[in-house]
């Protein structure tokens, strides 16, 4: 008899066991339920994605990917060859529509700086940041107050512009001197209407503009970028 049971342990021998996860009862392997509490026996084994295999072979990629992904956006650097162009032609047309100096040359550069920004957007294919727009406003800016300022000093040369500008500032002068109850206001007209006060006063005048140029230009920029754009995605 135990000869019998010996031979039948050897042909048929004791399949492996394991205990089950929910109550630890032992279940045979290949079990699908176990017997003592009915829960599932078998194990889903989810593969790993080839991008985690990836990082985990090339560990070294992992910062250089992290700084990709943590990179703000207004650090993208512009693309100037594209810029430059989308800039200058409507810069340019600003400059010269505010040569008359009438309170209107805000609305040149402004426009103009929006539509520079827009220009470039659809050029580049990429999106216009905040810190992006400001450097394109800050050169629309530059570029139209360089041509007004060029465009002025040549007519201040010619016979029908320069002597009739400089009447026109000396009687603003004296105007703002006989309303003015100061006792030392004619004494001021009086230096101001000289050459040399003549041309302190122009190159006040001159770095008010280029402030006020460069000012709406820049507030023109961005509200292309943020304002015309609210989406802001590239086309």
């Amino acid at each position: 008899m135990w000869a019998r049971t010996s031979s039948c342990a050897r042909c048929y021998p004791f399949s492996m066991q394991h205990p089950c996860h929910r109550c630890g009862a032992s279940v045979d392997d290949g079990t699908p339920f176990c017997r003592n509490c009915n829960a599932p026996q078998i194990k889903v084994a989810i593969a790993q994605t080839p991008a985690f295999d990836r990082v985990l072979e090339s560990p070294t990629e992992l910062p250089a990917r992290y700084d990709e992904f943590l990179t703000p956006a207004s650090s993208q650097p512009i693309d100037w060859r594209i810029a430059f162009p989308s800039i200058f032609f409507v810069a340019v047309t600003a400059g010269l529509l505010s040569l008359p100096l009438n309170i209107l040359f805000f609305l040149w550069t402004f426009g103009a700086a929006a539509l520079s920004v827009s220009t470039y957007r659809k050029r580049a294919r990429t999106q216009v940041t905040p810190g992006m727009a400001v450097r394109l406003g800050l050169i629309s800016g530059v570029v139209a107050y360089s041509v007004f300022l060029v465009i002025f000093l040549i007519a201040l040369r010619r016979t029908d512009f320069g002597p009739t500008f400089r009447q026109q500032v000396h009687a603003t002068i004296e105007r703002w001197a006989a309303n003015n109850s100061d006792p030392n206001a004619k004494q001021v007209a009086n230096m101001l209407s000289s050459p040399d006060g003549m041309a302190t006063l122009l190159t006040i005048m001159a770095g008010m503009y280029a402030f006020l140029f460069i000012l709406f230009s820049v507030l023109g920029a961005v509200a292309g970028a943020t304002v015309f754009a609210p989406k802001n995605r590239a086309p």
